[in-house]
């Protein structure tokens, strides 16, 4: 049933990891009918760590749907999302693989595009949003109008190129922010994490009981990103010494509307979003002030609790992860275990991903075959302000400076921008990027071998290389890209080699 076949079809996975331990007939009625308008467009895989008998009889209707699977014990960890996550992947029968929780509503539209942003990325984060908006779902609005105001949202689906995931051999199933985890193990193996916030998503609310369970939880999350976790921490004492200065309380309140107001209105916000959405903006910055010490307080007894466990990593820092994902094409189902405590993450075995192959079918020799072409550039006469706009919303940390004749000038970092603008207090709104490039790029031409790819990276130490056709920029190479295309037996030393200090 699941194959059917038709001209709106789509080629891609849609891999959904449940895990339902009550019963609940109106949600189960619901979620069977979005399955089956799922598999009218794409192949849907669901992976239901659900248990109980009840969960036995759901899982056999829910077969007459879709194909169903068990999570694989092999990719075990505290977080079961990341077990049905990797089970999925696996298993998937498409190289682009859609991941959703099990209240994200996709579309046909709104998939294709998605999956169509996969063309230059190895990971899209979408924009989720709410189908509509009872009072804790107002709330959470807050939260998400103004990260897209500061800059990215992480939302509860993504699509991803199976090939990679597997190359890295998945990410950490013992951390509580799996979504942060799986974008910094992908970084890590040189694959491109786009955030969308164009791409709106539709997403239910959840029971208003799970949303009060997960305040402390996502308040924890912060213990993988400093500096909010510094700001959260802020939040309570800057309160109380305000509360005798009610004006400035005020206009620091107006402020965060006025920051939601701006996420709501960015890349066609106000189609989703109400008007009066950031108006939730204070109280979940006040909520999450609380939260952030009640999850300093956790974290101190070992960790916030998630079924069962205690948590105590949110997520690994992407320098140790640098240091200890591995690219493993030789890791097939049946070879040997990395063996536990190791530090690698993603626990279980993987399949060797397929060779790159260019449109003739024969196996990619030039980096012309398996670049990203199109790559997004900088002028050279472009702001540093407006080159970090672009990099806020490509979600990457380098961009090619370009000429006006298409020629590659040089690399911008965001590294140049703090160390070479903002602690030289120059303007960044007045310094042009063409004014930071410093020294002859490191490229690669359109025709070089994949083996000087790799080389080039191992010997200056960078997981990225512009692709120069003449004196053109056509692509870029990434560090995943090689990890795809190299049969070569010591490919799966690049990251290593990259990462040394």
């Amino acid at each position: 049933m699941e194959h059917l076949r038709g001209p709106q079809r789509i080629e891609a996975e849609m891999v959904i990891p449940v895990r339902w331990d009550d019963v609940d007939p109106e949600r189960e009625a619901e979620f069977e009918a979005h399955l089956g308008r799922l598999r009218g467009f794409c192949d849907v895989t669901l992976v239901d760590g659900s248990e109980g008998t009840h969960a036995e009889h759901r899982r056999t209707r829910w077969t007459g749907l879709v194909r169903v699977m068990r999570p694989d014990p092999r990719y075990g960890g505290a977080n079961g999302k990341v077990t049905g996550a990797m089970t999925g992947v696996e298993a998937a029968r498409h190289e682009q693989v859609v991941l959703a929780d099990d209240d994200v509503r996709y579309d046909r539209p709104r998939l294709a595009a998605v999956v169509r942003a996969l063309d230059h990325a190895d990971l899209v984060l979408p924009q989720n949003y709410p189908t509509h908006l009872p009072w804790w779902a107002w709330w959470e609005s807050g939260r998400i109008l103004l990260n897209r105001a500061v800059g990215a949202d992480w939302p509860g689906t993504c699509a991803v190129r199976r090939s990679v995931v597997l190359a890295a051999a998945g990410w950490s199933a013992d951390v509580l922010y799996e979504n942060l985890e799986m974008a910094r193990t992908i970084r890590a193996v040189g694959g491109q994490v786009v955030h969308r916030p164009d791409l709106l998503v539709a997403r239910r609310p959840p029971p208003v009981r799970h949303f009060l369970r997960q305040r402390v939880r996502q308040a924890y999350e912060d213990q993988a990103e400093p500096l909010r976790l510094a700001l959260g921490v802020a939040v309570v004492p800057t309160t109380l010494a305000l509360a005798r200065r009610p004006r400035l309380l005020a206009a620091g309140a107006a402020l965060v509307v006025a920051a939601a107001e701006a996420g709501r209105r960015r890349s066609g916000g106000p189609r989703v979003f109400p008007a009066h959405t950031p108006l939730a903006a204070p109280l979940w910055v006040l909520e999450r002030g609380v939260c952030t010490w009640l999850a300093m307080g956790a974290r101190a007894r070992g960790g916030v609790r998630y079924h069962g466990h205690r948590m105590p990593v949110a997520a690994h820092s992407a320098r140790w992860l640098a240091r200890h994902v591995p690219y493993r094409p030789d890791r097939r189902p049946g070879g040997p275990r990395a063996p536990a405590g190791n530090g690698r993450c993603g626990a279980g075995y993987v399949k060797t991903p397929p060779p790159h192959t260019t449109a003739g079918g024969d196996m990619a020799k030039t980096a012309r075959d398996v670049m990203t072409a199109g790559a997004e550039c900088v002028g050279e006469n472009d702001t540093v302000t407006t080159a970090a706009e672009r990099m806020a919303s490509l979600d990457v940390g380098a961009l090619p400076i370009c000429g006006e004749d298409d020629r590659l000038k040089g690399m911008i970092t965001d590294r140049d921008i703090v160390l070479k603008v903002v602690a030289r207090g120059k303007d960044p709104q007045q310094c042009t990027v063409g004014s930071l490039a410093e020294g002859e790029v490191v490229t690669i031409g359109a025709d070089d071998s994949l083996d000087e790819a790799r080389r080039t990276m191992e010997r200056h130490q960078v997981r990225r290389l512009p692709v120069i056709d003449g004196h053109r920029l056509v692509g870029i190479v990434s560090q995943a890209d090689l990890a795809r295309s190299l049969a070569d037996a010591d490919t799966g030393k690049l990251v290593e080699s990259i990462s040394q200090e």
